[in-house]
């Protein structure tokens, strides 16, 4: 999480500018304050999810990896459930949803490798 909040700080102006304009995240403003305090919002952002209208955070969700090609938890009103599949590699995996990275980015500030990716040119 630090690696990456530092990374967006060595955008030049012009970017931070454009990336504020297109996705609606304001770098600046975002990294103002006491910089521990900066990543700890950052880290409890990345991991809140609305369960019931509400914000939650699910540690035992932080026990399972991530993987592009996985299928997503499943949602009940009572609660959250995995798909029915075969671990691979012994191991069960999900994913975090099908949103594009950029879409991934201006919602929950954190990007995810994917296998496809979309663009848009600035003019």
């Amino acid at each position: 999480m630090e690696s990456f909040e530092k990374g967006l700080s060595l955008f030049s102006q012009k970017l931070i500018e454009l990336i504020k304009k297109f996705i609606l995240i304001d770098i600046n403003k975002r990294h103002e304050g006491d910089w521990d305090k900066i990543i700890l919002r950052e880290f409890l952002n990345a991991r809140v999810f609305n369960f019931n209208k509400s914000p939650v955070i699910c540690p035992l969700l932080e026990l399972v990896n991530h993987d592009v090609t996985s299928l997503p938890f499943i949602s009940y009103p009572d609660g959250l459930s995995t798909p029915n599949y075969l671990p691979i590699n012994g191991e069960i995996t999900h994913n975090y949803s099908n949103k594009s990275p950029l879409n991934r980015f201006s919602i929950k500030d954190f990007l995810v490798e994917k296998l496809y990716f979309f663009h848009f040119h600035f003019l």
